[in-house]
């Protein structure tokens, strides 16, 4: 009698294959009609103009930041009293922290808005198509209708 050797390369690629079948059925019992909608996050990522914008902002806030932050290091370098340079440091250093922490949190509150406006719109719009669910395009191996281009044309206008 032979004996059959199996590499756990081949054990991998089997076990991928029974998962993806597993999960293909599953989700044909979950979702019977098979009208899923697939979405591609990174190219809308890329892609959309608003958080394109709200980057740019963000970038622009950034060198605004350092040109302040040269500034205030040419004064602190005027400065010839020692004691008043050391006040002055602390003083700049404490208002760099606040104006950092500042634009962190706008850009991260405008992000957030952001991301629950375009989850929303997904949401909608695959509605209005009929869609059972929406997917993201890297979870799925096969089948779904990708309307990631339709997403971006309505997030814009």
């Amino acid at each position: 009698m032979k004996k059959i050797e199996y590499n756990k390369s081949h054990l991998a690629a089997v076990a991928v294959i029974i998962v993806a079948f597993i999960a293909g059925y599953a989700l044909k019992s979950i979702f019977p009609s098979g009208n899923v909608a697939i979405i591609d996050l990174p190219a809308i990522g890329s892609q959309a103009k608003e958080l394109q914008a709200l980057q740019e902002e963000q970038q622009t806030k950034s060198i605004e930041l350092q040109q302040w932050l040269v500034k205030a290091q040419e004064e602190i370098k005027k400065q010839p009293n020692e004691k008043k340079k050391e006040e002055m440091t602390k003083k700049f250093e404490k208002e760099l922290t606040e104006k950092q922490t500042a634009i962190q949190t706008e850009y991260n509150q405008k992000l957030q808005a952001l991301d629950t406006r375009i989850r929303q719109l997904i949401a909608d719009e695959a509605k209005s198509q009929g869609y059972s669910a929406v997917m993201v395009k890297g979870a799925v191996m096969y089948g779904g209708e990708d309307i990631t281009t339709q997403i971006l044309e309505i997030l814009n206008k």
